[in-house]
């Protein structure tokens, strides 16, 4: 009498994060697979006039201006990193695109940063085309994800930041 085998399916179940706020490892948007490098992320923040508001639903036209930042765990891997970047929904009056695009974040006391040197990117829109704040930008989700690149071309770990607009 001939044995049968019978394959056994096994199920792994992963636990999922949540995703208010800024959550590690995103996985939407151009963010290249990896996270190998040494140099970590901490934190990351999206604040429209000094008031953050992450994994908040905010009105239309809510603030002059959006900052976004990203911090290293360590501040001393500043010297490390080669590239730090966002990416982001691309929306026009018309409402949310579907396509993403990135800007790069700097640590240079210019355009929002405000210490040079410190292991914290920024980014500052204050003309609306990023950020969740102008009256005329759509309703709907917008996620925010950064992520850098050390000098060796590895990539960091990425953060999402999720803001509403209603």
């Amino acid at each position: 009498m001939r044995q049968r085998l019978v394959w056994i399916p096994i199920l792994v179940i992963v636990p999922l994060a949540g995703l208010a706020g800024c959550s590690d490892e995103g996985s939407t948007g151009l963010v290249p697979p990896g996270g190998g490098s040494n140099v970590r992320l901490a934190s990351a923040d999206v604040q429209i006039d000094g008031r953050s508001v992450n994994g908040e639903t905010i009105e239309r036209g809510s603030g002059a201006s959006t900052l976004f930042t990203v911090a290293l765990a360590h501040a001393s891997d500043r010297s490390r990193i080669q590239r730090m970047q966002m990416d982001y929904p691309v929306h026009s009056g018309m409402g949310m695109m579907g396509e993403r695009s990135s800007v790069e974040c700097r640590d240079d006391g210019t355009n929002g940063d405000a210490v040079a040197g410190d292991g914290i990117y920024s980014y500052m829109d204050v003309d609306g085309h990023v950020g969740p704040h102008a009256e005329g930008c759509p309703a709907g989700e917008y996620v925010y994800t950064f992520h850098g690149t050390d000098l060796d071309g590895t990539h960091t770990n990425s953060l999402e930041c999720r803001v509403t607009v209603r």
